[in-house]
């Protein structure tokens, strides 16, 4: 029965993903690769494992479609970190843009929370503004979870704040 759940919430989140790419892939596009920075919290659902989290990531221009290739790595203050790669895209409204992302890692615990085994996915939505031609301020969403690869799978919720810059000028 957990399986069938489990199988149809990863269903629903890809039919979801795709459909927004579909979206995405008939907007115009950031012309330049991103460096992101970003600082946020661990557990924000249930707050028992608490934690304060940095990351950087890199994302990659891509000309040719939508999906946006990027790699990132995060640490938190208990000594835990995730490695992760994945594809984002940007649906653009305006001036903001909601970017969601998707993506699996290699998590070591350190002194944090025991998420189950080391190969975890995460899904991020971010909102984002941009501020000038060359950098943008957002606040993102996250889940992290094994999918069930392990005996146990809490998942944890990450609120982030990020900021952004361009390599290059529009």
């Amino acid at each position: 029965m957990v399986l069938l759940a489990s199988i149809r919430t990863v269903a629903l989140g890809a039919a979801a993903f795709l459909g927004g790419a579909a979206v995405a892939a008939g907007q115009r596009h950031e012309a330049s690769d991103l460096v992101t920075a970003a600082a946020g919290w661990v557990d924000v659902s249930r707050r028992r494992h608490s934690a304060l989290e940095l990351g950087l990531g890199y994302r990659r221009r891509n000309a040719l479609w939508a999906f946006r290739p990027f790699v990132a790595v995060t640490a938190t203050n208990t000594r835990s970190v995730y490695g992760w790669a994945g594809i984002a895209y940007d649906l653009g409204i305006g001036r903001f843009a909601v970017t969601p992302a998707f993506g699996p890692g290699l998590y070591g615990r350190g002194g944090g929370i025991d998420l189950g085994y080391p190969l975890e996915f995460r899904s991020r939505l971010e909102a984002s503004c941009r501020l000038d031609g060359r950098s943008r301020i957002g606040v993102a969403l996250s889940h992290t979870s094994n999918a069930h690869l392990g005996a146990r799978n809490p998942g944890v919720e990450t609120l982030t704040v990020s900021y952004s810059l361009a390599l290059s000028k529009p």
